[in-house]
């Protein structure tokens, strides 16, 4: 039945086609990719079903946006909304009090700076700059420092 539905969304959100580019570090960009579009979703789906991370996924918990440990349909949902109101907040206010499309629980977590991984929604080039630089590099890639 979860797959099922997974499917089900999956089907509706690849009809919708793409929702833009945008910035690299943006709420919702799962792939790291520099936009919020339906590849986001579909890393999403991917990592919700596999037990493994897809290779799409930008950051091990990149696609976990209620910030549950886990990835699972809720965290779908949460980004089908994001993607299709994009780039006006999607999430509903209960769960993204300010309207910045992170949910507000994932906001309370600190960044671990200093890892060499840019991990979203904890992280950004605002707080981390060193794990996201501003340019040349997606979240998720490793920096190499000497």
């Amino acid at each position: 039945m979860k797959a099922r539905s997974v499917l089900g969304i999956l089907i509706l959100v690849l009809s919708l086609g793409a929702a833009g580019n945008a910035l690299a570090g943006l709420p919702g960009d799962v792939t790291g990719n520099g936009a919020v579009d339906v590849s986001d979703i579909q890393c999403t789906v991917l990592t919700a079903l596999n037990p493994q991370p897809p290779a799409c996924l930008a950051a091990p918990t990149a696609a976990d946006l209620n910030c549950s440990g886990a990835t699972d349909v809720v965290d779908i949902q949460l980004e089908v909304l994001i993607v299709l109101y994009y780039p006006n907040p999607g999430l509903p206010a209960d769960k993204d009090a300010n309207k910045n499309n992170i949910v507000d629980a994932c906001e309370g977590a600190p960044p671990v700076c200093g890892n060499g991984k840019c991990e979203p929604p904890t992280e950004s080039n605002a707080n981390c700059p060193a794990d996201c630089p501003a340019s040349a590099y997606k979240a998720g890639d490793v920096i190499i420092t000497e």
